[in-house]
């Protein structure tokens, strides 16, 4: 949108693409929700109305590209715009949670990036009981993926059902109601303290009861009732907890 938005004011504007097609993060959300033949005509009108030159397969840094390059290839500004394509790893009272590397563990985003390049096959969690970790729309958009791949699904946060309060739940009302249709079991107010894995896969989590996600200053600081614990057994556990950089 910048590079449209650039254009559009009357810049020359190249836009440069690490991998083979443009969209980013749009293009983790689930075609039920996101056509992709939609969303590849929209991306190619903007390009093609606003005269946007696009170099696909270029890198950044490390040891692509860099701004002095850029500069010296005879670009005046540079916007830097690569959104946040990392998944957060899980944590309990600011530490990792040990064991994210059992065989069954992945990050939700990893899972979403696969099925939009059909890595998958279209059973792939067929007869087998998915745990999703995290509150979010785009956790949702995991939980219902896995449900479509025919998982037994549930899904834990550490957020409260009840919206209007400081502790709800964020993802959007039609996504949670779309996933509670669907079949997805929702666990609220729940952290991850631990992973459990029996012979090198996943078994379980040990889920604290969540008093409050944030303190009386908004900032995120979850408190846990430790004497209240739950434990999720599965198959598959799926982190989605947010991105980074």
């Amino acid at each position: 949108m910048c590079a449209y938005m650039l254009s559009k004011n009357g810049y020359r504007v190249s836009l440069f693409e690490k991998g083979s097609e443009l969209g980013g993060a749009l293009r983790y959300i689930p075609k039920y929700r996101l056509p992709k033949n939609m969303l590849d005509t929209t991306l190619d009108n903007l390009i093609r109305i606003a005269h946007i030159e696009v170099k696909f397969g270029v890198e950044m840094g490390n040891d692509g590209k860099t701004i002095a390059d850029l500069k010296n290839e005879g670009y005046e500004a540079v916007f830097v715009a690569t959104g946040t394509p990392a998944p957060r790893p899980l944590t309990f009272d600011r530490e990792l949670v040990a064991k994210a590397d059992l065989e069954g563990v992945i990050f939700g985003l990893n899972l979403l990036d696969d099925v939009d390049r059909g890595k998958v096959p279209p059973q792939l969690f067929q007869g087998k009981r998915v745990v999703v970790v995290g509150g979010g729309n785009v956790a949702f958009d995991v939980a219902r993926t896995a449900r479509r791949l025919g998982g037994d699904v549930s899904l834990v946060c550490l957020e409260s059902e009840d919206k209007s309060s400081k502790d709800g739940i964020p993802a959007d009302v039609e996504e949670i109601e779309g996933g509670t249709e669907e079949g997805i079991r929702i666990t609220y107010s729940r952290g991850v303290e631990e992973i459990i894995g029996e012979n090198g896969k996943f078994k379980k989590i040990k889920c604290p009861r969540c008093t409050s996600v944030f303190d009386e200053e908004g900032r995120f600081n979850p408190e846990f009732d430790r004497s209240d614990i739950l434990y999720l057994e599965g198959d598959v556990l799926l982190i989605t907890i947010g991105q980074g950089p």
